[in-house]
């Protein structure tokens, strides 16, 4: 009998607290979720967008030159096509809050993703294992943003996408500021100190 009241006593004492520490719980669940809101609104403000994406571009002027870092064709993609299109989706859909958000997000994940592959792919060395897989999945979320970004701007930026992904490695300077080489030629240094590309025939 002692047993079962001990029991009992147990059980409202538990309930007891759980209704306390109900509303408490809900309380902290509002906050951290108004905390989440309010981080992910300055995330998306245009002041930290342009903050990012220049300290991205400074970034991605520096490390042209180096093994690891953001050059040839992705540069070009970045620099003639990705930012063109950002740029053009952000001015149609500026009224249209919740696709502007969503843009905006694409964008600094699609940065930030250029910046995490080029770093994965030297670590995957042969693509094997699992510094490979993430350099593999890092390279698949880039290229659904710019699929998707094409897809938005229109036909003939898929059109342009799909050519820049089918011309070969050296139709690029390692700069990517330069135009597509054309059929027939390819970029190749022909200074180190300081560092030049021109347009060779192949």
């Amino acid at each position: 009998m002692n047993f079962s009241i001990s029991i009992i006593v147990i059980v409202a004492v538990i309930v007891g607290m759980l209704v306390l520490l109900w509303p408490i719980s809900k309380k902290g669940a509002r906050k951290t979720k108004q905390q989440s809101n309010e981080w992910e609104h300055k995330r998306l403000s245009d002041e930290n967008v342009m903050t990012v994406q220049a300290t991205f571009e400074k970034r991605l002027d520096e490390s042209a030159d180096l093994h690891n870092g953001i050059y040839g064709r992705k540069a070009y993609i970045y620099r003639k096509l990705m930012s063109k299109w950002f740029g053009t989706l952000t001015t149609r859909h500026r009224y249209d809050e919740p696709l502007a958000r969503k843009i905006k997000s694409d964008w600094l994940n699609y940065m930030r993703l250029l910046e995490s592959q080029s770093a994965s792919s030297l670590e995957a060395g042969t693509g094997k294992g699992e510094d490979g897989r993430r350099a593999l999945d890092e390279y698949k979320q880039c290229a659904a943003i710019e699929d998707a970004f094409a897809a938005a701007v229109g036909n003939e930026a898929i059109e342009e996408l799909r050519s820049v992904r089918d011309a070969p490695p050296g139709a690029f300077d390692r700069s990517g500021r330069k135009p597509m080489a054309p059929i027939g030629y390819r970029y190749a240094p022909v200074s180190f100190h300081p560092y030049r590309e021109e347009l060779k025939q192949r």
